[in-house]
């Protein structure tokens, strides 16, 4: 009887815990760069993307691409797209392959719904990539 009467105090509380709470998902946002050495320094910006947690780290996921061992390539994280106001919040970090994920790094605090811009840099070769992040 005791028994019968915690699986149904636990279910209750699972399902109210359930209906209650708010997913906490992050957003998947596409991407497609086209990025040359000679055209705005070699750096393009993907749109913006609200961070749904304050975690210190962002995932790209390149799907395709043109990019090889020799490109100079970086991805990186920026808090605007536009000279003006913006401050790099993540470092640059190479991608070396045509497809596959890296982890840009936060070295500045974020927040929750702050929206952040994935930045592609290339300061060798003109590189194209397809993709998708969450901020």
């Amino acid at each position: 009887m005791l028994k019968k009467k915690l699986v149904q105090v636990t279910a209750v509380a699972m399902a109210a815990t359930m209906l209650f709470s708010v997913p906490a998902m992050a957003q998947k946002k596409f991407f497609s760069f086209d990025v040359k050495p000679s055209v705005n320094d070699g750096e393009a910006f993907s749109a913006g993307n609200p961070k749904n947690d304050a975690e210190a780290k962002a995932y790209v996921v390149t799907q395709d691409s043109n990019i090889s061992s020799v490109d100079k390539f970086y991805y990186a994280v920026f808090n605007y797209p536009k000279d003006e106001a913006r401050y790099q919040y993540a470092y640059h970090t190479q991608m070396t392959s045509k497809t596959g994920q890296v982890t840009p790094v936060y070295y500045k605090p974020v927040t929750a719904k702050q929206t952040m811009y994935l930045q592609a840099d290339t300061d060798k070769y003109g590189v194209w990539a397809d993709g998708y992040w969450f901020s």
